[in-house]
């Protein structure tokens, strides 16, 4: 008995996905923007406020951080908004530490035996 092996006859052209997304990021461009606009610039925040929204990712699942990364990519490549923050300019957003930090009543005790030990009051 011979074996029939049907392919699909859907055949589709090269960079026919590519097209595909860069038409879902581009539908994406404007919102992402708006969620940037109210302030939320980390990947992992945009991907909850689009989740939130009922938005999904191009491959139709909810946005994760490595799908959410790779719309703003894209996004940058299309020029039609900013990428991704690296670290550093992440990291000089940020508000710097100003309290001082805390001793412990262990630390105080040993800063008071080493002054009365040196005849400091």
């Amino acid at each position: 008995m011979p074996v029939i092996i049907r392919r699909n006859s859907k055949i589709l052209p090269v960079g026919h996905r590519r097209g595909q997304f860069n038409a879902a990021v581009g539908e994406l461009a404007p919102i992402v923007a708006e969620i940037r606009n109210n302030g939320v610039q980390d990947v992992r925040g945009i991907a909850k406020c689009l989740n939130e929204r009922g938005i999904a990712a191009p491959s139709g699942r909810p946005f994760v951080y490595t799908s959410t990364l790779r719309v703003l990519k894209r996004l940058e490549q299309l020029q039609l908004g900013p990428g991704p923050r690296s670290l550093s300019a992440a990291a000089t957003t940020r508000s710097p530490n100003r309290r001082p930090r805390k001793r412990g009543p262990a630390v105080k005790q040993a800063l008071l035996r080493i002054a009365r030990e040196h005849g400091e009051s």
